[in-house]
């Protein structure tokens, strides 16, 4: 794990009474697809949040190309490169497609305030580019011929791939999506499922948390799957079929359907 794109060390939150996150330790290799598993309580989410900077752990470590990030604010940690999508969409739904995948751009703004308010030449090729930028993202997701659209009136999965572009568009280096699949169809999943496919052949690092056990299958290179906030297995999803402790806790019958 030494020369890990993503390092956790022995990470670990308390709520209280209540560890959510008990002593996890796994790394994340640059270009590779992971995905984090495990029932409802398992600590998944909590996970995601102590890696975006939205909690701070109690005790272990975070690194993230070689710095660490565990005490950082989330807009740090999203200037490093690291950037996140949610379990429930959060798109701006009056806007139109073009518009939520450009707020991913915020980052790409240089221009200063006065700049803005006189439309400055400097102003206008910056939006100019930041418009193209987002059309590429769209384009990747399969939404450039809809850009025009409003977000709110797309169905689900296309939503789904509107965040995707939106968290793309801040070009991060390491993309954390938390359960992409959530109340999608079988058709649905399968595109979402070619989206992640696509973005690795781009080079673009993936951690994801996610139910569908098809899907974590189909497309990751490994698997950690956590039980009451704690890791009881890692490695290529056929080992993690494979282990007793996995079959025996909670994923039996899903695993043994996607065999």
């Amino acid at each position: 794990m030494q020369d890990s794109f993503l390092e956790v060390k022995n990470l670990t939150i308390r709520f209280g009474g209540l560890v959510a996150v008990n002593d996890v330790s796994f790394g994340v290799e640059k270009g590779s697809v992971k995905a984090v598993i495990g029932p409802n309580g398992a600590g998944k989410t909590t996970v995601f949040n102590l890696l975006s900077g939205v909690y701070r752990p109690t005790s272990g470590q975070i690194k993230f190309k070689g710095k660490n990030i565990d005490r950082l604010a989330q807009h740090k940690v999203a200037r490093l490169g690291l950037c996140r999508t949610f379990q429930n969409v959060q798109l701006f739904k009056n806007m139109s497609v073009l518009e939520n995948a450009m707020v991913g751009c915020h980052n790409c703004f240089k221009s200063e305030f006065m700049s803005s308010i006189f439309r400055t030449p400097l102003m206008r090729r910056e939006e100019k580019a930041i418009r193209d930028a987002a059309m590429s993202k769209l384009e990747t997701v399969g939404l450039d011929k809809i850009a025009d659209m409003r977000a709110d009136s797309l169905p689900f999965g296309k939503q789904k791939a509107l965040e995707i572009a939106r968290a793309l568009a801040s070009n991060p280096d390491l993309l954390l999506l938390d359960e992409p699949a959530a109340g999608l169809n079988s058709a649905e999943t399968i595109e979402i499922g070619g989206i992640i496919a696509n973005l690795k052949k781009q080079g673009i690092t993936i951690l994801l948390v996610e139910h569908d056990m098809g899907l974590v299958m189909n497309i990751s290179d490994e698997v950690v799957v956590l039980d009451y906030g704690k890791k009881i297995s890692e490695g290529t999803p056929r080992e993690v079929q494979n282990d007793p402790e996995v079959v025996a806790a909670y994923l039996g019958q899903d695993l043994e359907q996607n065999r």
